[in-house]
């Protein structure tokens, strides 16, 4: 995996690659305007660790799509029940107002590639028929299927031409509909996708920010030593930047709203959603 520093290098992200037109990587690594969470399509945190990807799903040109691939660790054994999920953001930034529906993903024997790019064939293994508008959080899609083929390959986007896809400007300013998409995960445990939430959020189940809402203080419980908080509004302005040794931190002087905290320690970052009540 390397730093991404311009647009349409998802090859830099280990195991994925362009299956229609270039999709993007984002990584807070990046000095460009391929960082998390600021970039060039909008602003938002990775759903966990510090990196994910983003497909065009809709543009002013007609039947214009990206999708993302990966070859799978094994195919899938015919007859054999599979459960699959990841998580997507509609990004609304500059010229990405576009919502659409039909944001899904499908399997391939075969795999593909900007030079041979999968077809819009209207078909999909599942999609959403909802117009996906939230930029503030990370919405799981799921479903299960039953292998009827060997696939080797995963691709996610909008599968459906512009006659079959729906679409809603959010700022009429806008002429691109465009989603990320972070942790994606196939699997034939039922339960183990009905809980997958993300590599690092597997391991965040003893870390908690109590009260939530908060009125003067909140706690944060779970992790160790200094820590390093950076609260952000939902537009991506820094509100609070402090450095805490008690696990204490005092909210008085935030106003109340709906915030993203950062949280820094010696072996981990975490991020959570705070609402402030006074």
């Amino acid at each position: 995996m390397a730093c991404p520093f311009g647009a349409g290098q998802l090859n830099l992200a280990s195991g994925w690659s362009s299956y229609r037109n270039s999709p993007d990587y984002f990584n807070s690594c990046s000095n460009s305007n391929m960082s998390v969470p600021m970039n060039i399509a909008g602003y938002q945190f990775a759903h966990s660790g510090n990196a994910y990807c983003g497909v065009a799903t809709w543009w002013i040109y007609p039947n214009i799509r990206e999708y993302v691939g990966i070859q799978l660790l094994s195919p899938t054994i015919i007859g054999q029940k599979y459960y699959v999920s990841f998580f997507v953001s509609f990004s609304c930034g500059g010229t990405v107002s576009i919502a659409t529906n039909k944001m899904g993903c499908t399997l391939s024997t075969l795999p593909y590639s900007v030079g041979n790019p999968f077809p819009i064939n209207n078909q999909s293994l599942f999609h959403s028929d909802s117009i996906l508008t939230d930029t503030v959080n990370w919405i799981k899609l799921s479903t299960s299927f039953i292998a009827d083929s060997a696939y080797q390959y995963l691709i996610i986007g909008n599968f459906y031409d512009d006659n079959n896809t729906d679409t809603l400007s959010v700022n009429n300013i806008g002429n691109v509909g465009y989603y990320y998409i972070d942790d994606v995960c196939l699997t034939t445990d039922s339960i183990y996708n009905d809980t997958w939430t993300g590599i690092e959020n597997l391991h965040e189940s003893n870390i908690s920010i109590i009260p939530n809402p908060a009125n003067t203080f909140i706690k944060i419980n779970g992790m160790e030593g200094e820590l390093e908080i950076n609260i952000y509004d939902l537009v991506g302005r820094i509100v609070r930047h402090t450095k805490i040794n008690n696990n204490l931190l005092n909210t008085e002087s935030i106003s109340n709203g709906i915030y993203l905290i950062k949280i820094d320690s010696k072996d981990k970052t975490i991020i959570k959603k705070i609402l402030i009540q006074h």
